[in-house]
């Protein structure tokens, strides 16, 4: 495999798994805010969305992890969680309910076809990290490492922040 095509399948791998981590770390930080979301979907209660708000996050860095690493069960299991994640968000379009999506910590976005169809971008590019049998150029994630840092940090101020606003408006200051 020429070079190039090599740099972009790693540098493709590394972006599918700085996107899984980055979901689970929002969701790590925002725990309240993704089981008030799950407990919108029908037939979830209290207890199923307390363990369902743990499991998918750990499930994430995991799979974040697989993916770093090339492992293709980490690519397999990655697609098939998108694939759950876009039957749930299928099951609210059905259901006419507006549901904050909480894909990656946020409640600005509900779940919708747009969800849908994002889920199904990011799964065809990962079956295209398929064509990548080893992982030869670990320099390139030297890159990915640096940006996932810089998002985390910045995700943590934002998330910081918006709870400092929050607090000062419930106590009137703002």
């Amino acid at each position: 495999m020429p070079p190039l095509e090599a740099y972009a399948l790693h540098m493709t791998l590394d972006f599918m798994a700085l996107v899984f981590f980055y979901s689970a770390i929002a969701k790590f930080l925002l725990m309240n805010s993704f089981k008030t979301n799950l407990l919108m979907l029908p037939g979830i209660n209290t207890a199923l969305a307390a363990g369902i708000a743990w499991i998918i996050p750990l499930c994430e860095i995991v799979l974040a992890i697989m993916l770093f690493l090339n492992n293709p069960w980490g690519k397999i299991l990655s697609i098939c969680l998108l694939v759950i994640f876009s039957l749930v968000a299928a099951v609210a379009v059905r259901s006419g309910r507006r549901i904050p999506c909480g894909c990656f910590g946020g409640d600005s976005e509900v779940l919708s076809v747009r969800t849908i169809l994002r889920n199904m971008i990011l799964v065809g590019i990962l079956g295209f990290t398929f064509l990548l049998h080893h992982r030869t150029l670990w320099y390139s994630s030297v890159f990915s490492t640096v940006v996932l840092l810089l998002l985390c940090a910045t995700m943590w101020s934002v998330i910081d922040n918006e709870r400092a606003i929050r607090s000062l408006k419930s106590e009137g200051l703002l």
